[in-house]
């Protein structure tokens, strides 16, 4: 996965066409899942697959579809219908929202008030209630990531010390309290 991500590493946008058939579809998110948010999906006509394309069409006709490939979560936002219900869509959008969590502030914005919004025909009372879900969900990621981190304290110092009595604690900092002659130093 790191070495896919690697030889991508200076590109602002990567393109990834697979066939239109099921197997290249899955096959398509599933990169584009790994590269991220610089991944854009080119769409070929269904029945098409890339090589039979370039053999009855130019590289200027390809050229058209690398102008109309789309992200991951616009992939997946077309997937649902326009017409869904209201009621029903917040449980479609949920996958999303939790994809908009891994992007900045201002890319989950820009999906949420047009690309979002402008699909399902939302008011703005929609969106907030999205947004609000988003930042929920955000938290609850920050809060389960924080837990998964948990480690034990690493030890200020390790000590091999034959005639230690008792390690005590002044001003934050240990003290080694050492037997020497019979006397604690």
């Amino acid at each position: 996965k790191s070495d896919y991500v690697n030889k991508f590493r200076n590109c602002k946008k990567i393109y990834i066409c697979f066939d239109p058939d099921e197997a290249g579809i899955t096959g398509a998110t599933k990169a584009a899942e790994i590269l991220g948010d610089r991944a854009y999906l080119v769409l070929m006509p269904e029945g098409m697959d890339i090589n039979d394309f370039f053999k009855q069409h130019k590289l200027e006709d390809f050229r058209i579809f690398l102008k109309e490939a789309i992200t991951l979560i616009e992939y997946h936002i077309n997937q649902i219908p326009e017409n869904m219900k209201k009621t029903d869509l917040p449980q479609a959008l949920n996958p999303i929202l939790q994809m908009l969590t891994k992007l900045d502030n201002v890319k989950a914005e820009a999906y949420l008030t047009s690309t979002i919004k402008d699909r399902f025909n939302l008011k703005a009372p929609d969106i907030d209630g999205y947004r609000m879900l988003l930042k929920k969900k955000r938290q609850n990621d920050k809060e389960s990531t924080s837990d998964d981190t948990t480690t034990e304290a690493e030890p200020i110092c390790i000590a091999n010390l034959p005639n230690l009595v008792d390690i005590a604690e002044h001003q934050g900092n240990p003290v080694f309290l050492i037997k020497k002659n019979d006397k604690i130093v």
